[in-house]
């Protein structure tokens, strides 16, 4: 565990520097911030650990030999998983690969838009880096797509290509087109209010209509969804620490609605909505975690770029520092939960250099 400590706290650090230093004229940060990223991408690309290493191995092995006709017919990958598989010449370009490409279009849209690359490098990491970048590579790599995505809201065509896009690799950002139906705007507190209040209806009402739902999908989405709701069946997918940070996330954000909008980042507020429904999809399916967890994660991981957004907007030093130091607690204690429940397949860290 102490190696993923010690990354997390490296960021952790140069997360309050950048934030107290001027970064649009400070180079060694925008240097500190491709060299953290370099890390991570080392890291992600050299390992033989995470949740499925294994399982993707001997998949590969399996694709890498099949018949290109296979592509549209395999029912457990995606297409373009498929053709990666295919196409790479061994396992580890692969890993190195998905690694690669994952966090270089994260990257690309933090640079893009966040005020503060390493504290969104930081929230990455903390938030999603074991589970998705080291573990679930396929859904990384269609979470990276769908965020790219969003830069071009306005022009739907664009949009639209990048998330059938993300779908190739992963069959779930088809739930990323719930944004188009969104608001784009901020709307007044009680829009919010009573979205959260239908939200818990439909907790208590949904579950049967849902699963009836899941008869009609295609045969092996069909039989995998009711096999991950029998496993979870009776577990309530609510974590206190999550729930408690989104609502928090979502209040500050709010709060600070004129300073915000005082940016002139109309896009700002679109965020806010997606990540909006990203609370509502954790508590309507909380009876089913693979769908409030995997499924709404698209919308959360714009935590990445809220936490900085509402770091810009605070102009007192001292209650920056307060926010972010806020942030930081709560994201490395899911952090230390994960790494404590999921560590068998974390701890230690092996590369494939060292086999």
């Amino acid at each position: 565990m102490y190696f993923y400590l010690i990354i997390a706290f490296l960021l952790m650090f140069f997360s309050f520097v950048e934030i107290l230093s001027n970064r649009n004229n400070d180079n060694r940060v925008n240097v500190i911030q491709l060299v953290l990223l370099l890390l991570l991408i080392i890291i992600v690309s050299i390992r033989s650990v995470g949740f499925d290493y294994d399982s993707y191995e001997s998949a590969y092995n399996q694709l890498h030999v099949s018949d290109i006709s296979d592509i549209f017919s395999d029912i457990q990958f995606e297409p373009g998983f498929i053709l990666l598989n295919k196409f790479s010449p061994s396992f580890i370009v692969l890993i190195i690969f998905m690694g690669l490409i994952t966090l270089l279009i994260k990257n690309k849209l933090i640079l893009n838009i966040s005020p503060f690359p390493i504290v969104s490098l930081m929230i990455l990491f903390l938030g999603y880096y074991l589970n998705f970048e080291m573990g679930q590579i396929r859904q990384a790599l269609a979470m990276s797509i769908t965020l790219f995505s969003i830069q071009y809201y306005t022009d739907k065509k664009k949009f639209l290509f990048f998330v059938l896009i993300a779908i190739l690799f992963h069959y779930s950002a088809l739930i990323f087109l719930l944004v188009l139906i969104i608001p784009t705007k901020i709307k007044s507190w009680y829009f919010y209010v009573i979205g959260l209040f239908i939200a818990i209806i439909l907790f208590f009402n949904i579950e049967p209509v849902f699963m009836k739902l899941s008869d009609y999908l295609p045969g092996f989405s069909g039989a995998k969804m009711i096999g991950y709701y029998d496993d979870e069946k009776g577990k309530l997918g609510i974590s206190i620490p999550i729930l408690f940070s989104r609502f928090i996330l979502l209040s500050l954000f709010f709060s600070l609605k004129s300073k915000i909008i005082e940016l002139r980042k109309p896009i700002y507020e679109y965020f806010f909505n997606i990540y909006f429904l990203s609370l509502f999809i954790y508590i309507t399916f909380a009876f089913f975690p693979q769908i409030s967890g995997r499924g709404g994660v698209y919308f959360s991981i714009f935590d990445i770029l809220l936490i900085p957004i509402i770091l810009k907007a605070i102009r007192n030093t001292y209650y920056r520092i307060a926010v972010l130091f806020f942030f930081t607690i709560i994201y490395l204690i899911m952090f230390v939960s994960f790494l404590n429940k999921w560590g068998v397949s974390f701890i230690p860290y092996k590369s494939w250099i060292s086999i």
